[in-house]
C-alpha cells in the first residue's frame, strides 16, 4: 500500500471497513486498521497520563542517579553486593530515559514521532530488562548461598562480580538484538468508521522477514512467548525456590541461635536484612510487570468486547510496568542505612530535610574518618577524663551489646553539646561514647601492660569490631 495515493487509500478503508470484516480478513491486508471511532483521549486523561509519565521519568532518573552517586564516591559501599544494585540502577535508569521516554506518547496518541530512534527505543525495551531480572536471580541465589551454605559460600570479590556483570550485559543484548535488528518505522492507514475520515499513523515496530520462522508460526508471537518464559516465568520459578530455601534456612536457625553467641545473632540478622531487602525488590518487580506480561502474552487469543478493554487501558499496564524503574532507590532509601545517609545528604537543601554536613562527614558512608574522630576523642577524654568525671556506668554485658549495635548502623547521628574551640562545637556521637566505655574497660582490664601494647591492642580490638 505504499504506493497507494491518499484519495486510493481512502476508498480502500471504506470498502474493508464497510461492516465486511471477512473482506479485511482475507484481502491479506494486514496493516490496516479499522477503528469505530476515533481513539484519541480526551484532554484530560492527556493532561493525567503525561503527567503521571513525566512524574515517573523523573523520579526514576532522580533516584538511581543518586543510588549510582553513593556507591561510586564512598569507598565503604565498593563489595560485590552494591556492584549488582549499582548495575541495576543503571539499567533502570537506561530504560526510563531510551525507552520511556519516547514509548509513552507512542502509546497514548498511537503516532511514533521520533524517526530512526525506533531502531534504540525497541533495544533498550528489552535489555536493560534482562539485566534487571538475571541481576536479581544472581543476588538471590548468592543470599542463598551465604544463608544455606555460609562456611562453603565464597563472598563476591569484584573480579566475581566483573564477570558476572559482564556476562549478564552480554546475554541481555544477546536477547535484544532481534528488536533492533527488525525495528523499523511504517506508516498504517488508520481508518475512522464513524466519521469516515483516513489518518497516517506511524507506528514503530519489529517488523520481521519471512524466513525468521519457526514451524510455521509468526517470529513476533515466538519472541513475545519467549520474553514471558525468559523475563517473567522463569524467574519467578527461580526465585521463589531460592527464597524458599532462605526462609527455611533462617527458621532452622532461630530455633538454635538462642544457644549461640551474640555474634551469630548479629550475623543472621545482618543477612537477614538483606535478604528482606532483596525479596522486597523482586516481588515489586514481579507485581509490576505481571499484567505487562500477560496482555502481551494472551491479547492473541482473546477477541471482541474483551479485547477493546483491554487496548483502553493499554497506558496503565504500560506504566505499571515501567515504574518498577523508580522502586529500587525507595527501597535502599528505606531498608539501608548508609542510603539513607546519601540520600538525606543529597536532599539536605530542601526545607524539610534537617541534615548537616557534618553529620554526613561523621556517618557510616566515612567509617575511617569516623574511626580517627572516636580515637582523637578518646585521647583527649583520657587526659581531662578525672577533672570532667567518669561517663556513667553502665553493665559491661550492656555496654558490649550497646557497642554492636552502635557499630552496626544501629546508632544516630546526633550530637550532645558544644564546646569552646571549632574543632570540638560537635561533642562525640552516640559510636564516640560507646567507644570510650569500651576504651576504658579496656584500660582496667590491662593496666599492667605497657601503654603502647595497650594502645595497639585497643586500636585493633576496635576496629575488628566496627568492621564486623
Amino acid at each position: 500500500m505504499s504506493n497507494m495515493s491518499d484519495e486510493e487509500l481512502q476508498l480502500l478503508g471504506q470498502y474493508l471497513c464497510s461492516g465486511q470484516h471477512e473482506a479485511l480478513n482475507d484481502s491479506g491486508i494486514e496493516d490496516f486498521i479499522c477503528a469505530t471511532d476515533d481513539s484519541e483521549y480526551s484532554l484530560t486523561v492527556q493532561g493525567v497520563v503525561a503527567a503521571a509519565f513525566i512524574a515517573l521519568i523523573f523520579a526514576a532518573v532522580v533516584g538511581n542517579v543518586c543510588v549510582m552517586w553513593i556507591i561510586y564516591s564512598h569507598k565503604v559501599m565498593h563489595h560485590g553486593f552494591n556492584y549488582f544494585l549499582f548495575n541495576m540502577a543503571l539499567a533502570d535508569l537506561l530504560i526510563a530515559v531510551l525507552n520511556v521516554g519516547s514509548s509513552w506518547t507512542f502509546n497514548l496518541y498511537y503516532d511514533w514521532w521520533y524517526g530512526n530512534f525506533c531502531t534504540v527505543n525497541q533495544f533498550f525495551g528489552v535489555a536493560p530488562t534482562c539485566v534487571s531480572v538475571l541481576s536479581m536471580m544472581a543476588l538471590s541465589w548468592d543470599r542463598c548461598q551465604a544463608v544455606v551454605n555460609p562456611l562453603r559460600k565464597r563472598p563476591l570479590s569484584a573480579r566475581r562480580t566483573a564477570i558476572t556483570i559482564t556476562i549478564i550485559w552480554l546475554l541481555s543484548a544477546l536477547f535484544a538484538l532481534p528488536q533492533a535488528l527488525f525495528a523499523s518505522v511504517v506508516r498504517i492507514p488508520f481508518y475512522i468508521i464513524s466519521t469516515g475520515t483516513l489518518k497516517m499513523r506511524r507506528v514503530c515496530s519489529t517488523n520481521y522477514p519471512e524466513w525468521f520462522k519457526l514451524r510455521g508460526e509468526e517470529a513476533g508471537s515466538l519472541y513475545e512467548h519467549s520474553l514471558f518464559v525468559v523475563l517473567y516465568a522463569v524467574p519467578l520459578c527461580l526465585l521463589s525456590f531460592t527464597f524458599a530455601r532462605i526462609a527455611l534456612a533462617f527458621r532452622r536457625s532461630d530455633n538454635t541461635v538462642a544457644t549461640q553467641n551474640s555474634k551469630r545473632g548479629d550475623q543472621i540478622k545482618a543477612k537477614s536484612k538483606a535478604v528482606k531487602m532483596l525479596a522486597l525488590m523482586v516481588a515489586i518487580f514481579m507485581i509490576c510487570w505481571a499484567p505487562y506480561h500477560f496482555y502481551h502474552t494472551f491479547m492473541p487469543l482473546v477477541s471482541g468486547e474483551i479485547k477493546a478493554i483491554f487496548y483502553s487501558i493499554y497506558v496503565g499496564i504500560y506504566w505499571l510496568a515501567m515504574s518498577s524503574c523508580a522502586y529500587n532507590p525507595i527501597i535502599y532509601c528505606y531498608a539501608n542505612a548508609r542510603f539513607r545517609i546519601g540520600f538525606r545528604y543529597a536532599f539536605r537543601w530542601l526545607p524539610f530535610i534537617d541534615f548537616k554536613s557534618e553529620e554526613y562527614e561523621l556517618s557510616q558512608l566515612f567509617p575511617d574518618r569516623l574511626r580517627s574522630v572516636a580515637f582523637s576523642k578518646m585521647d583527649r577524654s583520657r587526659s581531662s577524663k578525672h577533672s570532667n568525671g567518669m561517663l556513667p556506668e553502665m553493665n559491661k554485658r550492656k555496654r558490649s551489646r550497646l557497642c554492636m549495635r552502635l557499630l552496626n548502623g544501629g546508632g544516630t547521628t546526633t550530637y550532645t553539646g558544644l564546646s569552646k574551640d571549632d574543632e570540638d562545637k560537635l561533642s562525640p556521637p552516640d559510636i564516640v561514647r560507646c567507644l570510650l566505655r569500651e576504651r576504658e574497660d579496656a584500660e582496667e582490664e590491662e593496666d599492667d601492660s605497657p601503654l603502647e601494647e595497650r594502645h595497639r591492642k585497643e586500636h585493633s580490638r576496635l576496629l575488628n569490631e566496627y568492621n564486623r
